[in-house]
């Protein structure tokens, strides 16, 4: 059933960071399995989360061959669209949540894949419809973080033609995780935004109302002279190799 939820969830993060509200989903399944329990469970992971986020299943298709379950989500925005090349030189750059909780409850999932506090983030992520309705009308551009916090910080970059720098000491970090492991590691479902800076404080509003932690944590340069660099104090850290999730080589 996690298989299942977890699916669900992770397609939701993206419509969550475009602003979008979700309107139902499809299912296609591809497996050779014949165990009645097999498809009970994929169903409970199905029902728990459509309970969670009032999304129905509206359609899909199963066929006989190896193991793949593919999930689409159909959702119009709230307000606009976010799209990645919306940041503009006045902007300020935030993410939500903590860097690396995915990684460490991934970790915790290898010991033992029983749904409990250490395990949740990765079995069950939380995708905050509320925040990311909210946010809709006031971020410039946005995306998930899921394959990686510096990733999908150069897709925004190169979407939007602009670069940022990047301040160590406000990107907010899971306890038990090195910096280094954090930023790069993904399976963290969270939003990376950018806001003018003149919405400061609507964006805390939405910070207390919905319960996120949001974290300034750059600012957008005035030109693009590289995708982003990583300011420890005056020293410029070395984060040239970035291994976050590739889609077709991973």
């Amino acid at each position: 059933k996690f298989i299942s939820y977890r699916s669900c969830a992770i397609a939701l993060s993206d419509i969550n960071a475009m602003g979008g509200r979700p309107l139902g989903y499809q299912v296609s399944l591809s497996t050779k399995e014949t165990n009645t329990s097999f498809y009970r469970d994929l169903a409970k992971g199905f029902k728990l989360f459509s309970k969670k986020y009032g999304i129905g299943l509206i359609g899909g298709d199963i066929i006989r061959g190896q193991f793949q379950l593919s999930i689409t989500i159909i959702g119009e925005p709230y307000n606009k669209a976010i799209k990645r090349s919306g940041a503009r030189h006045h902007d300020c750059l935030c993410i939500s949540g903590k860097l690396g909780e995915g990684k460490l409850a991934r970790l915790a999932t290898k010991k033992s894949c029983t749904h409990k506090q250490s395990t949740a983030a990765y079995l069950t992520p939380e995708i905050k419809l509320e925040y990311g309705s909210m946010l809709s009308k006031y971020a410039s551009s946005a995306i998930d973080i899921s394959d990686g916090f510096l990733q999908d910080l150069q897709h925004l970059s190169e979407a939007s033609e602009i670069g940022f720098n990047l301040d160590k000491e406000t990107i907010p970090i899971a306890k038990g995780i090195l910096f280094q492991d954090a930023v790069m590691c993904g399976d963290d479902y969270q939003i990376l935004f950018t806001a003018n800076k003149s919405n400061r404080d609507k964006i805390d509003k939405i910070s207390r109302i919905t319960k996120t932690k949001i974290s300034r944590i750059g600012k957008i340069l005035s030109k693009k002279k590289f995708k982003f660099r990583v300011l420890n104090g005056d020293k410029v850290l070395n984060m040239t190799k970035i291994p976050g999730y590739e889609h077709l080589f991973t």
